[in-house]
């Protein structure tokens, strides 16, 4: 009698343990649960909010943004004379720079366009650009009017002589758009010449060079 209540004693005790060690573990899984889902939220809290910083810097313009960022494109070409533009010397070697790569530009465009025409075999090809060349500088003509109107801020002024007088640095910066124009219609053809070659340096600064002599058209 006295062993069978010993043996119950025991298995009741074992069985106490049991069920002791299985709260145990179920509340040690719970507070790791809760904590990994903690740190988890905080994780994406900090990452959301790193994102949302980083999205608000690449919007954010900074004010010292350099008119000549927004200008030029990545080539040869236009990195050549956006340095040259940002280190001038005075408003006669800017105006100058800008009469250049306006001419470099239009030269571009012409050997680019000829190079195209000379792999047309047939006269209907050889009509599309030759309609190109000629709708592109109507598309200038056109524009020209609304870039200057805008160079000038003229708006306030009413209609007369005044509102339509400018100088040779408006006119120089009426070139270099014009040669960005060229330039935009180079770059639409360029990646697929596998013959075309840019300009070298030597004569990019000819080009300069070039357009400081008083016979370089200044129209």
């Amino acid at each position: 009698m006295c062993d069978e209540l010993f043996v119950r004693i025991i298995a009741q005790g074992i069985e106490m343990k049991k069920k002791i060690v299985y709260i145990f573990l179920v509340v040690s899984i719970v507070c790791n649960i809760i904590t990994v889902t903690y740190i988890t939220k905080n994780k994406v809290k900090e990452e959301s909010t790193s994102t949302l910083k980083e999205v608000k810097q690449e919007k954010e313009v900074p004010e010292t943004t350099n008119i000549l960022d927004c200008l030029f494109m990545k080539n040869p070409i236009d990195q050549f004379f956006s340095e040259r533009l940002r280190n001038h010397k005075s408003e006669i070697e800017y105006e100058m720079v800008q009469r250049a790569y306006a001419s470099v530009w239009e030269a571009e465009y012409k050997k680019i366009l000829g190079i195209i025409q000379n792999k047309c075999s047939y006269s209907e090809d050889k009509e599309i650009f030759e309609r190109y060349i000629k709708e592109s500088k109507e598309v200038y003509g056109n524009s020209e009017s609304a870039l200057l109107a805008v160079m000038l801020d003229n708006f306030n002024l009413p209609e007369g002589p005044e509102k339509h007088s400018y100088g040779q640095g408006t006119t120089a910066g009426l070139k270099m758009y014009q040669g960005m124009m060229d330039r935009n219609a180079c770059v639409m053809f360029i990646p697929y010449l596998e013959d075309y070659t840019f300009p070298d340096v030597k004569e990019l600064e000819e080009s300069i060079k070039r357009s400081s002599s008083p016979t370089f058209s200044r129209i």
